[in-house]
């Protein structure tokens, strides 16, 4: 009888723990198929998360030592003349899902993002390598 009782209860409050999580923290989800897909509302004084597939940016994929030695950096501006921010997106130096989270200034204007793939051998043998939307960057909307 307590088992049923507190599955019940359980049950009820489920969906509001669900909801909640959902609601809490957006996240901007940057696919290998270049698209760029938000879920969630990204509103000032909030925080967002990323998750970035590493397939979209590849010029740097270098070694040091047999261990690889390179990383996509996540940029974030808030307003048009605030500095930008940065991540490095995690987990460091691996293929896959990238993933980074942001805090959103409470003054914040727009979410407006790019993306650098640094490398060991940046500037000596590999070129800078930017996913920036072609210069324009992504820009985000806040609620």
């Amino acid at each position: 009888m307590v088992v049923a009782l507190l599955g019940a209860l359980l049950l009820t409050w489920m969906p509001y723990w669900s909801l909640t999580a959902a609601a809490a923290e957006p996240e901007i989800a940057f696919t290998s198929d270049y698209q760029e897909n938000l879920t969630g509302d990204l509103v000032p004084g909030g925080t967002f998360k990323i998750s970035y597939d590493s397939q979209r940016l590849t010029c740097n994929r270098d070694t040091h030592y047999g261990q690889p030695s390179w990383s996509i950096y996540a940029y974030a501006q808030f307003a048009e003349d605030a500095e930008p921010e940065y991540k490095v997106l995690q987990p460091f130096a691996e293929e896959g899902i990238l993933t980074g989270e942001f805090d959103i200034p409470s003054d914040a204007k727009e979410v407006v993002m790019w993306f650098y793939n640094w490398g060991y051998y940046t500037g000596f043998q590999q070129p800078q390598c930017y996913d920036s939307d072609y210069s324009a960057n992504y820009h985000f909307p806040l609620n």
